[in-house]
């Protein structure tokens, strides 16, 4: 998944719903809006990219229980 991406809008219901993923500061927001609003397994798999946010991992600001669910699901993406 690279370039513009647009998300629908069950998931990007306020503000800009475009990102530029190439674009580091639109591909932050990008995660957080994902991570924070999706409610179901298929928002996930087909709106998250796991090198990209493996990538991005250590730079966002999530809630610590959000961050700790994903961690304990993904070790990948705790603290190396």
């Amino acid at each position: 998944m690279d370039g513009v991406v647009e998300l629908p809008l069950d998931l990007a219901w306020s503000g800009d719903r475009r990102f530029d993923l190439a674009d580091p500061v639109q591909r932050y927001l990008y995660h957080m809006t994902v991570l924070t609003s999706a409610v179901t397994p298929e928002h996930y798999t087909r709106w998250l990219n796991a090198s990209l946010l493996c990538g991005d991992w250590s730079r966002l600001r999530l809630p610590r229980p959000l961050r700790e669910i994903w961690q304990t699901h993904f070790p990948e993406l705790g603290p190396g």
